[in-house]
């Protein structure tokens, strides 16, 4: 039987973080090309064929974005998680095509089901750096309009129009600092990095492909144990997760029942990995009292909430 090894880990593991470190490049490269387009069109006077310009500019960018987003989100939704189900087959000594034993239907469509949900994360945010350049256009145009305004009020000896100036001014440099400072996405009321919200999008949403590629795969080996893996700074939130086993249909008596595996929550860093007979055979009954969640568990489905809240305010 062909059971996987260190290296094979790592070799899901160092594609998942390639498709990461992709994702953020192209974010930083646009946000770099968006934040140029804006501090051109801060430093020159407002004109509209002007304006035209900058706004086709940051289209192209935003398009370009789109259509490297989906690409993105289709390669890797199906690259880890092929990666991923092949490193569970191994482990129940399948090989690793041995997740395809009985077909690649439900496999194929939970790959297309994931990737269209980063699909749509991205394109979310790509559309708000999108408006959000457009409105600063308009804010410049509303700015020159009433700074000429001002001028005239002036002339006759009258302060509305000055202060009215003054307010758009304010404005347009508030929103000129935020874009400037890469702050591109708004997104219910808060405003994003792009690059550090690419990098969330993209490590909270392969965590998700790698689980669900370990549950398909477990399931369908026949396997029902996952165990959740441990690292050394957990969030409060999947702190009593980790380290702990769980049943996936709820039948071991032994394990309770998983309501919530990772990601727990935006930037999770946990995964799940199967657990066969085998393994718990070679583990003392003391221990296997250690690895059950039944001591430590809170309750998974209020996890849950918090965690698709928070991913949804953040996407």
């Amino acid at each position: 039987m062909a059971f996987p090894t260190k290296k094979d880990q790592i070799i899901v593991e160092t594609y998942t973080q390639a498709r990461v470190t992709e994702l953020v490049r192209l974010y930083s490269l646009a946000e770099d090309r968006l934040v140029a387009q804006i501090a051109r069109a801060s430093t020159t006077k407002w004109q509209r064929a002007r304006a035209q310009a900058y706004l086709t500019q940051i289209n192209t960018i935003i398009d370009d974005l789109n259509r490297n987003g989906r690409a993105w989100a289709k390669k890797t939704s199906e690259g880890v998680y092929i990666r991923k189900a092949e490193f569970v087959s191994q482990q129940f000594g399948k090989g690793k095509k041995g997740y395809l034993a009985f077909g690649n239907q439900i496999h194929q469509t939970t790959i297309n089901i994931l990737a269209d949900d980063i699909t749509l994360d991205l394109v979310t945010a790509n559309e708000s750096m999108r408006r959000q350049s457009r409105r600063f256009l308009r804010r410049m145009q509303v700015a020159q309009t009433a700074d000429i305004a001002a001028t005239e009020a002036i002339a006759i000896q009258q302060a509305t129009g000055s202060t009215v100036a003054t307010v758009a001014k304010d404005v347009l440099a508030g929103l000129q600092g935020q874009l400037l400072d890469g702050k591109l996405i708004l997104i219910n009321g808060r405003h994003y990095n792009a690059t550090a919200y690419s990098r969330l999008v993209a490590n909270t949403r392969t965590s998700e492909v790698a689980s669900q590629a370990t549950i398909n795969t477990t399931l369908r080996m026949g396997g029902d144990l996952v165990k959740v893996s441990t690292h050394t700074t957990p969030d409060d939130i999947c702190r009593d997760f980790q380290g702990r086993i769980y049943s996936l249909r709820g039948g071991d008596p032994r394990f309770p029942k998983a309501t919530q595996l990772p990601p727990f929550h935006p930037n999770c860093g946990h995964t799940i990995f199967p657990i066969t007979e085998p393994m718990l055979e070679e583990e003392s009954p003391e221990r296997l009292a250690e690895l059950s969640a039944f001591s430590k568990s809170k309750v998974p489905t209020e996890t849950t909430k918090e965690f698709r809240k928070a991913l949804k305010a953040a996407a």
